[in-house]
């Protein structure tokens, strides 16, 4: 079976079961092509060319080495489908977490750590965009 038949628009998760998907409000956030876990969970969603990640630091990041890790399978399937990035969102800080698809497979290393096989990537080797930063405004954001 292709990748790309994992890939299901939450409106065809809600037409086949009438119901809001596992992914659905608690998700959150663009929508988009929900990717499934190997264990049918909702591992992100396809926006434009990223695979799109919510998740909490707290929980889900790996503390030894710290890293963010994501499904293999959705990884295959996002590549399938055209994903070039990774973007994770980080619901306890804010915090957004960029980088090149290719770099899980180039960089990253495996982990199974009792939620299915999955290709994780060390902090060092994500953008990390802090929407609490100063930053400086543009021109066409510059108060008249």
């Amino acid at each position: 079976m292709s990748g790309h038949a994992n890939i299901k628009t939450r409106e065809l998760h809600r037409e086949n079961n009438g119901q809001s998907s596992a992914a659905g409000p608690r998700f959150g956030g663009p929508p988009g092509a929900v990717l499934f876990a190997s264990d049918g969970r909702c591992a992100g969603r396809l926006v434009g060319t990223a695979l799109v990640k919510r998740a909490s630091a707290g929980k889900h990041q790996l503390r030894r080495p710290p890293a963010w890790a994501v499904d293999v399978g959705a990884l295959r399937q996002a590549q399938e489908a055209g994903a070039t990035e990774v973007v994770i969102r980080d619901l306890d800080s804010g915090m957004t977490y960029r980088t090149p698809i290719d770099a899980f497979w180039r960089r990253g290393f495996s982990v199974n750590r009792g939620f299915g096989e999955q290709q994780a990537l060390a902090l060092s080797w994500w953008q990390m965009d802090d929407p609490r930063a100063p930053r400086q405004l543009t021109l066409l954001e510059a108060p008249a």
